[in-house]
């Protein structure tokens, strides 16, 4: 296991000293910088008699001592933000190979910078956003890149329209059973908020393709009031008898969503969201609310035992599903950080974590909310105060 014994430092004058101790022999260590304006800066230091093509990018040193490693680098002034990869050569193999954790994250430290042109930094943001962080480095990529990500985010979404940020949508998963992890409801509350119907045309590999097929499905007859106290309750109700629901929103699409859902927090890196740990907690804070219903959500967990942690992710989903059909992504994401304690931003990406986990879940309930809200026009909006008042999605 690779053991990273510091990462210090944010700021484009200090720079970043990153430590570790690598697991296996090297002979020369290659620093990969990608930069949210595209460019790629790369070179390596070598410690024995084999040479590299490249020597080290200007302001990065590299020190070898007993085996354990010291990185240092710093930024010209004005330079834009980027993501530096460390690689590292056996002498024997020639080739330069990424040092990863025990969980096989790549290890990659931030570097903070300028942006004079935040919105055609989305995607490669985005792209380094997506990846597996190590968990010995705290976060710290999201520290630093986070903000210039939401500042790329609002500067192209800022005409509230899905193609200006369709790119970051279709993002492609990172590897075999691993999620994306940019961030998309804490960055853009207001996507959700969209017509479903502008979600077609999402890339399949991007895991959210569930979305694209919200607008196929058909309205039923006699839908409840997305503000009624039982408006969950008296769904599932009638979805355990109608046998007679457009496709889509039948009981069976429900007990499919639970099984991809149980699926991806068991088999794929989204255990992350229940298997302890940061994420796991402030999973848990956000799904720890009463759910009226809960035991009749469940029902459609096939197999969940008595283990209630996939049916309240779902809950979680369909509260979001909900207020974003009444206008109120936004406001719901500020009450759930009135209630847990976490920023917004936090609560959003937690929240994205769980719509990556259950998009079937998500796009079953948004469109279903997306059809009440047009039978209960008087619905939307209502309750979008930040008043606890009656009907406000918490």
């Amino acid at each position: 296991m690779t053991l990273v014994e510091e990462a210090v430092g944010d700021g484009i004058g200090e720079g970043v000293t990153l430590a570790f101790s690598p697991r296996a022999s090297f002979d020369a260590v290659r620093v990969r910088i990608e930069t949210a304006t595209g460019a790629i800066l790369e070179g390596a230091e070598p410690f024995f008699r084999h040479p590299v093509d490249a020597p080290l990018p200007e302001g990065v040193r590299v020190t070898a001592d007993g085996g354990r490693l010291t990185i240092r680098l710093s930024r010209k002034s004005g330079a834009p933000p980027g993501l530096a990869s460390v690689l590292l050569r056996n002498g024997a193999a020639r080739g330069f190979d990424p040092v990863e954790d025990a969980d096989g994250a790549r290890l990659a430290v931030a570097l903070d910078g300028v942006l004079p042109n935040p919105e055609t930094a989305l995607v490669p943001l985005a792209r380094m956003l997506a990846e597996p962080a190590p968990a010995a480095l705290g976060g710290q990529a999201e520290r630093v890149l986070g903000p210039h990500y939401a500042a790329a985010m609002e500067a192209a979404g800022s005409a509230r329209l899905i193609g200006r940020i369709r790119p970051v949508l279709n993002l492609a998963h990172t590897g075999d059973r691993v999620t994306a992890r940019h961030d998309l409801i804490g960055v853009a509350p207001w996507l959700f908020q969209s017509t479903p119907f502008a979600f077609s045309g999402i890339d399949p590999h991007s895991g959210l393709v569930a979305l694209g097929a919200m607008g196929r499905v058909a309205a039923p007859d006699r839908l409840p009031d997305p503000r009624g106290d039982a408006a969950l309750v008296d769904w599932l109700d009638r979805l355990r008898t109608d046998v007679g629901l457009p496709r889509g929103l039948e009981a069976e699409a429900l007990a499919h969503g639970f099984r991809t859902l149980r699926y991806r927090l068991r088999e794929t890196d989204l255990r992350l969201l229940v298997a302890g740990g940061p994420d796991a907690t402030a999973a848990a804070c956000i799904a720890a609310v009463h759910v009226e219903g809960l035991e009749r959500l469940r029902d459609f967990d096939h197999g969940g035992g008595g283990d209630d942690r996939t049916a309240r992710i779902a809950a979680a989903l369909e509260r979001f599903a909900r207020a974003s059909a009444l206008g109120e992504a936004g406001s719901l994401l500020e009450r759930l950080a009135s209630r847990t304690g976490f920023p917004p931003r936090e609560c959003g990406r937690i929240l994205t974590l769980m719509l990556r986990a259950g998009p079937e879940i998500f796009a079953y309930f948004r469109i279903l909310w997306h059809h009440a809200a047009l039978a209960f026009p008087q619905a939307v909006g209502a309750g979008s105060s930040h008043a606890q008042g009656k009907g406000a999605i918490r």
